[in-house]
């Protein structure tokens, strides 16, 4: 193999800055460094370790014995891999010299502890290996529901951890990067999968397909986004993650050297560390290479939020008492002209259809507006300009520009020589606590990930988790979970500000405007992660603060002596410490309330009908209010919510309770789901499978639910071929799935999800309702019907006539609903069935959801 050792991208040189590395480079001989020594020592090589477990199955998983002597299998090798930028999702690659190896760990921030050129030593036996859709890796048994199979998934950090030792610091030098001259290099023989699966490697002169369109990530998708690489012999997806602090990266418009992880996912994907991955290619959109009108308004109309510099020649203005252009008459083109608050550009000078160009609104007082406008400087017509911001489609309701201040930073006039600004507001800095950045440095620095202090005045926030809902209100009518600041205290447009997620805790405590309606208008200097958020740059992982010169961080929360069991249940504060490693354990707390509205900010101590009925919210005191202090557990279908929830169970409020779940984030704060058994004041329980009666009415959202055992009467019947109903959770929302995605069947499918059985007589509104969501293009559909048994083999069907929803042209649709569906021409008892069905040979499969599936009631 070609092996080059110089790609070390921006996660890896963040690294030794971020773990302290730049400051210690020159006191190695320091005694108080303390260096990592293995004490164990590597006795099988990686190619040898997959070798040996090889499997050619797509899905399984194996546990690692001891050898044939009765030695461990032990292998050392070294990280090739940083989640530091969020592309690469609890995932860490090593490699030694003789194969690459990925690992799959239920933990967030591996790079803390595990930088590039790490060594690693790793005692294997028992421990897990195999694959997960043809990708080899450490990991755990999971249960794969789509493929009805055990799989190779996220182990337990605390596995993880134990088995594996530091050797040494890490050395950059000692990586290796392999150059792939030729795509057929990678092949899919047995022996090309075990030496490329999981290699650092590097494409030369590759070229993207989409070359100088859009992003990395066309619109954001937390799920991910690949775009193909035009490479040597052949082409590569690769893959980026909506959550990668470079998702809005520009797709180079020419030929690049691109260095990435060699991922499988039923085939070959390239995954970054970092947007330094991505050499030597043109990058437009910076002041010296500005898009142009066209491409502004190709962003505008997808609406991503893209930004960047734009350039075109100066046409004209909106003309008087005109607040929506619908047609160039709506323009004025030509001198002289009277108003003084907008200029309209385009790529040519002598363009006259408002359909190709851009409007730009002159903020009032600005320097863009004395020296741009044309009612004052009517020899700007026809020169060239450009500006930074951000390209919407709703300025003057057609294509323009926003996001900018009117400084001379953020714009240019082709022969105007622009005055030095006088600052005014938070003065600029150097990011340090003693000179922290402005806004609009942190604005135009462009989501770079890095730790910096900020400051700024706070001016409000945002009410619904949209930038759009931003608020200068106060108490009930803010969030409690950010705020918006800005360089002046009487801002009002939050495309001048930046959000700030507010970490649970005591910063989020002592900042959110919800409960300290006083801080509006003051002074905060945060330290924290400059990232995107709204869809804007802002400010995350947000660790010190400092209000109006009082400060303060987050404490290190106490340590119980808990320690999981039964016996010993965790206490409230060791599981905030844990932060949700995803490991099941026992919890003991006091029910204190619940979220009434699947959002924290709606926690409430109320009981009966305000209180939610699937979840909980129990605390170290019973007499909590704080829902930052707070676990919220998720409560699934069954025993545990029917005997945990205060909707029902309003005696319920101050009870101890000890629950059995999964440690999970929930509701944005550390939190406990996947409950399976419970004690309440000393009597407990778990959630039997038990048969159910014939009801009048449900109401099934599908919260918490991973298997069908979870939901009483719900049944499952595949009639043909393998592809199965599964349930699954995005963005705190659950939901019930089914797919043909990778569908190999030669006869087609057809599978139900069915309902319990319902008493149409006793119903008090004989309707039924319920949402859908559809993806993807293909054959397949999906029918609603009345059943008279649960058996679609032996019932009579009754096709119900409703709304669908139907695929977009890429990603997801939106949950849409199907209206109230009449049931009053059916009697007795019933079902309501979900029916997929794809033929036999179709060549592309859509995917469908199902949720709030609500009967016998009023629906939405």
């Amino acid at each position: 193999m070609n092996k080059i050792s110089k790609y070390f991208g921006l996660a890896a040189a963040s690294l030794l800055s971020v773990a302290g590395f730049s400051a210690c480079q020159d006191h190695f001989d320091n005694p108080e460094v303390l260096v990592p020594v293995a004490d164990i020592k590597p006795n099988t090589t990686i190619e040898e370790l997959k070798t040996l477990f090889w499997n050619d199955s797509t899905n399984y998983c194996h546990q690692i014995g001891v050898k044939e002597n009765g030695d461990h299998y032990i292998i050392a090798g070294r990280v090739t891999s940083s989640d530091y930028d969020g592309n690469i999702f609890k995932t860490l690659y090593i490699q030694d010299e003789t194969a690459p190896l990925s690992m799959s760990i239920n933990q967030y921030n591996l790079y803390l502890d595990h930088r590039i050129g790490q060594e690693l030593v790793m005692d294997l036996t028992g421990m897990y290996i195999g694959k997960y859709n043809g990708m080899m890796q450490l990991g755990a048994p999971s249960w794969f529901e789509r493929d009805q199979c055990i799989t190779t998934s996220f182990m337990a950090p605390e596995l993880f951890n134990r088995h594996t030792q530091l050797n040494g610091l890490p050395d950059l030098s000692k990586v290796d990067t392999v150059l792939v001259a030729d795509f057929s290099q990678l092949g899919s023989s047995k022996e090309e999968l075990i030496k490329w699966q999981g290699q650092l490697v590097r494409f030369n002169n590759a070229k993207f397909a989409n070359a100088g369109n859009g992003t990395l990530v066309d619109e954001y998708h937390s799920s991910g986004y690949n775009q193909s690489l035009n490479v040597k012999g052949g082409s590569i997806d690769v893959r980026t993650s909506g959550y990668a602090k470079f998702w809005n990266m520009p797709v180079p418009a020419g030929n690049c050297n691109v260095v990435g992880m060699l991922g499988y996912f039923n085939g070959w994907q390239l995954v970054l560390n970092d947007a330094a991955g991505i050499m030597e290619a043109t990058v437009n959109g910076d002041r010296e290479h500005p898009y142009t009108v066209a491409e502004g308004i190709e962003f505008a109309q997808a609406g991503t939020g893209m930004s960047g510099w734009v350039s075109g020649y100066i046409v004209g203005a909106v003309a008087p008492e005109v607040t929506e252009v619908k047609s160039n008459s709506d323009i004025q083109w030509t001198a002289p002209f009277v108003l003084a608050n907008t200029l309209v550009i385009a790529d040519s000078a002598d363009c006259r259809d408002y359909t190709e160009c851009l409007i730009l609104e002159l903020p009032e007082g600005s320097l863009l507006q004395s020296a741009g406008n044309l009612a004052d400087n009517e020899g700007n017509l026809g020169k060239k300009m450009g500006i930074s911001g951000r390209f919407v489609s709703d300025v003057y309701t057609t294509y323009g520009v926003t996001g900018y201040d009117g400084r001379a930073s953020e714009f240019f006039i082709e022969g105007v020589d622009l005055p030095e600004e006088p600052s005014d507001g938070i003065a600029d800095g150097d990011g340090s606590k003693e000179s922290p950045y402005s806004p609009a440095q942190v604005m135009a620095l462009g989501n770079p990930g890095t730790t910096a202090w900020v400051k700024g005045y706070i001016v409000g926030s945002a009410a619904d988790k949209t930038a759009d809902s931003f608020t200068t209100a106060t108490g009930a009518s803010a969030s409690g979970t950010n705020i918006f600041i800005a360089a002046t205290a009487d801002e009002t447009d939050y495309n001048k500000c930046l959000p700030v997620q507010l970490p649970a805790g005591a910063i989020r405590a002592a900042l959110n405007l919800q409960a300290n309606p006083g801080n509006l208008g003051m002074v905060v200097t945060l330290n924290g992660s400059l990232e995107k958020y709204f869809g804007l740059p802002g400010v995350k992982t947000v660790t010190e603060y400092e209000l109006d010169g009082q400060g303060g961080e987050s404490p290190e929360p106490p340590v119980g002596d808990g320690d999981g069991t039964e016996d010993k249940p965790y206490v409230i504060s060791q599981v905030m410490s844990l932060g949700n490693p995803g490991t099941p354990a026992w919890v003991k707390g006091y029910i204190v309330g619940s979220a009434a509205d699947k959002t924290a900010d709606s926690f409430t101590t109320a009981t009966g009908a305000s209180a939610s009925g699937t979840n909980i919210f129990i605390a170290a005191t019973a007499d909590e209010t704080d829902y930052n202090k707070c676990l919220p557990v998720q409560l699934p279908v069954g025993d545990v919510r029917a005997a945990l929830n205060l909707q029902a169970n309003p005696g319920n409020l101050g009870k101890e309770v000890v629950v059995y779940g999964s440690l999970e984030a929930y509701f944005g704060l550390p939190g406990i789901k996947s409950v399976s058994q419970y004690k309440i004041d000393g009597q407990g329980g778990d959630t039997p499978v038990e048969p159910v009666d014939p009801v009048s009415s449900l109401n099934a959202t599908f919260e918490g639910v991973t298997a069908i055992s979870q939901l009483p009467g719900w049944s499952l019947k595949n009639v043909i071929g393998n592809k199965s109903w599964y349930f699954t959770s995005f963005e705190e929302n659950s939901y019930a799935a089914i797919t043909g995605y990778k569908g190999t069947s030669t006869e087609g499918y057809e599978s139900w999800l069915i309902t319990p059985p319902l008493n149409f007589d006793a119903m008090a509104k004989k309707v039924l309702s319920f949402q859908s969501q559809a993806a993807y293009t293909g054959a397949d559909k999906l029918e609603v019907f009345v059943m008279t048994t649960a058996d679609p083999s032996t019932a009579t069907l009754s096709a119900l006539e409703c709304h669908i929803a139907e695929p977009p042209a890429t990603g997801y649709s939106g949950f849409e609903t199907s209206g109230e569906i009449s049931l009053e021409s059916f009697s007795g008892v019933g079902y309501i069935g979900f029916r997929y069905t794809a033929p036999a040979g179709a060549s592309g499969y859509r995917t469908y959801c199902i949720d709030n599936v609500v009967a016998g009631q009023s629906g939405m």
